[in-house]
C-alpha cells in the first residue's frame, strides 16, 4: 500500500453483493459522513476525515469500483466491510470474483470486516481459516459444519484481531463501524459520532439477544 500523507483521507471500501443489506450499506456510509464531519468540527479543515468507497459485484462476476465521496487518484483501503446479507448466502459461483478480491485487498495490508451474513464471503476467502469468528447466532452451526477450519463464537458481538475485525447481529454494522471510527479518527471523534446519531456506544454481548 502506497505511503499515506497525515492529510490523505483514509479509505473504507463497503462490497456490494446481490441481496446485501443495503440499509447496513447506506448507514456505513453515513456513519463515515458524520465522523468526518465531526472530526473537521472539532479540529478544522485539515482534520483527519474518511473516504467512502463502494466495490460492487458486476454481472460478468468482476469487482468494480461503484462510488467514491472523494475525488482523486486512491492510496488503497485502510478497510473492506462485508456486509450482512438479507437473504441469500454469498456463497459458491453467485459470488464471482469477490473471495479473491478479499484476498488481494488484506494482502495489500487492508483490514477486512464483516457483519452478521458478510460472514460467509470472509470464510469463501480463506482468510477466517483457523480463527475465531463471529456473526450472527443463527448462522453459527451452519458455518461450523461448511468450514471445519473456522472457529464460531457467537456470544460476542465483535472480534477484532487487527488485520480481521468480524460482528455479530444484522444490526451489529453500527458497533463495527464506531470500532473504525475510533480506531482512525480517535475516540472523540467517535463518541462525537454516536452522539450525533444517538447510538450507544457503549460494549454489548450477542448472548443478550439469542435467549
Amino acid at each position: 500500500m502506497t505511503k499515506r500523507s497525515t492529510s490523505e483521507p483514509a479509505e473504507i471500501g463497503i462490497v456490494v453483493y446481490p441481496r446485501a443489506l443495503m440499509s447496513a450499506i447506506h448507514g456505513l456510509t453515513d456513519m463515515f459522513q458524520v465522523a468526518s464531519m465531526q472530526s473537521v468540527e472539532q479540529s478544522g479543515g485539515d482534520a483527519p476525515q474518511i473516504r467512502i468507497s463502494h466495490w460492487k459485484l458486476q454481472e460478468d462476476g468482476t469487482v468494480a469500483k461503484s462510488r467514491d465521496t472523494h475525488e482523486g487518484p486512491s492510496l488503497g483501503l485502510m478497510a473492506l466491510i462485508l456486509p450482512p446479507t438479507l437473504a441469500d448466502l454469498p456463497v459458491g459461483e453467485r459470488i464471482g470474483a469477490l473471495p479473491g478480491f478479499v484476498r488481494e485487498q488484506h494482502q495489500r495490508g487492508t483490514t477486512i470486516c464483516s457483519v452478521c451474513g458478510g460472514a460467509y464471503l470472509l470464510a469463501e476467502s480463506g482468510l477466517a481459516a483457523g480463527r475465531t469468528i463471529t456473526t450472527h447466532w443463527s448462522h453459527q452451526d451452519l458455518i461450523a459444519d461448511r468450514y471445519a477450519d473456522i472457529r464460531v463464537d457467537t456470544d460476542r458481538l465483535l472480534i477484532d484481531e487487527g488485520d480481521i475485525i468480524t460482528a455479530g447481529g444484522m444490526m451489529a454494522w453500527i458497533d463495527l463501524g464506531l470500532k473504525l471510527v475510533d480506531r482512525l479518527l480517535g475516540t472523540d471523534v467517535m463518541l462525537a459520532t454516536a452522539r450525533y446519531m444517538i447510538i450507544d456506544p457503549g460494549a454489548r454481548e450477542q448472548s443478550y439477544y439469542s435467549v
